[in-house]
């Protein structure tokens, strides 16, 4: 499983990335580039197995994090560049925003209102699938007033369905489509298409401030650095969450919409 990780300047992103790759790397100061590390996935009933059978050799499940660079920096990546290519074939999305106030720290937008901030990532992330959907748009034009085909049809009327959805602001997560549908979007890697998790950066000696407001329909799951364990609350009663002792954070075996959660630097 890959894991995208995504926040403005200064919200923790990298903290978080840190938390989950303990052996990671440090960026060198300034740098604008993609950090990917993997994480063993400690798991109880694989240990039993291997008391049980002693096998020559025991494979854990592994997650791959990519802390990408900032959102909202001025200058943005070169012309061409992709912002997201790190994350686009990630399995799911991390946005974090910031829940602390602190002067050695400035905010990028100088005051923090962690709602604001989350509102802005995902609209970025919404306008970027935007240029993507009407960038093919006008290429399928183009190529049906030379020859029309039914394939280009179908593409059309599938891109033309998530157009609309971009339009009025709507993550194409909340959208259901056919398996023919989804065969079609699948090779634009569109990002607003996969699951959303949530995660509030806070200090440990210094109060959070006014939580924003996730989707009511979210899957909350607490991600404290300083905790062994975890146990989220989950309002969907299929996803069965497993903790990551080591890291202190917290997965789900299915993939909720939305995810929420919290730590601590």
């Amino acid at each position: 499983m890959r894991l995208g990780i995504l926040g403005l300047p200064q919200s923790g992103k990298t903290t978080l990335f840190e938390i989950l790759v303990s052996n990671a790397p440090p960026r060198a100061a300034g740098a604008r580039q993609d950090r990917v590390g993997i994480v063993r996935v400690p798991d109880q009933r694989v240990d039993r197995l291997g008391e049980m059978y002693v096998p020559k050799k025991t494979t854990y499940a592994t997650l791959e994090v990519v802390d990408s660079q900032a959102m909202g920096q001025g200058g943005g990546p070169a012309k061409g560049a992709d912002l997201f290519a790190g994350v686009r074939i990630a399995d799911a999305l991390v946005l974090v925003v910031r829940v602390f106030e602190d002067a050695s720290v400035p905010h990028p937008h100088t005051t923090v209102d962690a709602a604001r901030d989350l509102k802005d990532l995902e609209a970025e992330i919404l306008l970027n699938d935007m240029a993507i959907v009407e960038t093919r748009l006008e290429r399928i034009g183009k190529q049906m007033r030379i020859q029309k085909g039914q394939d280009l049809e179908r593409e059309s009327a599938v891109l033309l369905r998530a157009k609309e959805a971009l339009d009025v602001e709507r993550p194409l997560r909340e959208l259901t489509f056919t398996r023919e549908e989804d065969r079609v979007l699948r090779g634009f890697q569109l990002l607003s298409r996969k699951p959303l998790l949530g995660a509030r950066g806070r200090r440990s000696r210094l109060p959070a401030l006014r939580r924003p407001a996730w989707p009511p329909s979210s899957f909350r799951a607490p991600t404290s650095a300083r905790s062994r364990a975890c146990r989220p609350r989950s309002a969907h009663p299929s996803v069965r969450p497993t903790a990551f002792r080591r890291t202190g954070s917290c997965c789900s075996s299915a993939r909720p919409t939305h995810c929420s959660g919290s730590f601590r630097s």
